[in-house]
């Protein structure tokens, strides 16, 4: 939406155009469709992508030559961390809804990070976020079962979006393949846990038990 960037109320300002930009700077903000590739796994890490607007998935290529997920970029978020060191992207970056995605080349993110005030403590603390996040996502591929890894997913989206009534940002199939489970047992569980009033479904439209409490706000009762 204009006029709004997730990435600047993330405290992460890294480019000059940054400090008068309402979401849609002039230069250097890429549009991407879904499935549209951002950077590939192996090639020059020459960049970091800030995301505006949309989501992204990371993937890693396993020695059986599989695509494996590994993490979910919000908006907000920053993909390619590996370009402030120099090297090759470790991951291959892909939108997985349409996004507005802010390219920040090397040097200009390195220039921002010495010369704009904050910036430094900005992107250790955006570090530190997915960090966090990862390490959740590790922790429910070893020790939970089907529907715990869903809930776990499902407030985790709520808890970064600010919102507890959200469109899923990926399908079943992506949902699936993101939590190491067959697709066949996501629509099984989420079609379970609706049943049970854990949560409300419509759609990719997912709304959390805490939201059932105000009817009045609920997106699911609502014509957008």
């Amino acid at each position: 939406m204009s006029g709004y960037c997730a990435v600047k109320l993330a405290g992460v300002e890294l480019r000059s155009a940054c400090d008068d930009c309402k979401g849609r700077p002039r230069n250097g903000q890429l549009r991407f469709r879904r499935r549209d590739p951002v950077y590939l796994e192996g090639t020059q890490a020459d960049a970091v992508f800030a995301v505006v607007e949309g989501y992204l998935r990371e993937t890693r290529t396993t020695p059986e030559g599989r695509d494996q997920a590994v993490r979910l970029v919000c908006p907000g978020g920053l993909a390619g961390f590996e370009s402030l060191r120099g090297g090759m992207f470790e991951t291959s970056a892909q939108a997985i809804t349409d996004a507005w995605v802010c390219r920040i080349p090397r040097a200009e993110a390195l220039r921002g990070l010495e010369q704009r005030a904050g910036q430094f403590q900005a992107v250790i603390s955006n570090l530190v976020d997915e960090l966090s996040h990862v390490r959740e996502t590790v922790l429910w591929l070893g020790t939970m079962k089907a529907e715990d890894r869903i809930i776990a997913l499902l407030e985790q989206l709520a808890q970064r979006g600010g919102s507890l009534r959200f469109r899923l940002p990926m399908t079943r199939l992506e949902l699936a393949d993101f939590l190491g489970l067959s697709h066949s047992t996501v629509s099984r569980t989420l079609h379970q846990l609706r049943r049970e009033g854990r949560i409300r479904l419509e759609g990719r439209w997912i709304e959390l038990p805490r939201a059932l409490t105000e009817p009045e706000e609920s997106l699911l009762q609502s014509k957008e």
